[in-house]
């Protein structure tokens, strides 16, 4: 039902009635949106796969201590190893793991 009335009807519905609402917005209209602009959201990186992206960074601004921005996220098991090794795998078992043994 929702699909047969543009958004704009919707969101106006829903709060002449009192009802919590907002727009569900795509990527071109999140990284357009004047508020994400404003706050510095707006993160460019680089993706080993996709190339140049555009991310959304941190909401929180502190004067002291800044969010770091631009780091990607990682890709499928891009850490496995490490994280295992922390709990104190051993090399060998990491294999097995892998090789799902």
């Amino acid at each position: 039902m929702t699909r047969t009335e543009p958004r704009a009807e919707w969101i106006e519905l829903f709060e002449a009635n009192g009802l919590p609402c907002g727009p569900i917005n795509n990527y071109e209209q999140v990284f357009a949106d004047p508020h994400i602009l404003a706050r510095q959201m707006k993160v460019e990186t680089e993706h080993p796969t996709l190339g140049h992206i555009q991310t959304l960074g941190s909401p929180i601004k502190m004067s002291e201590t800044p969010p770091i921005t631009g780091r990607r996220a990682p890709l499928l098991g891009e850490h496995t190893r490490e994280v295992l090794r922390e709990v104190g795998l051993a090399e060998d078992e990491i294999d097995r793991i892998e090789a799902g043994i």
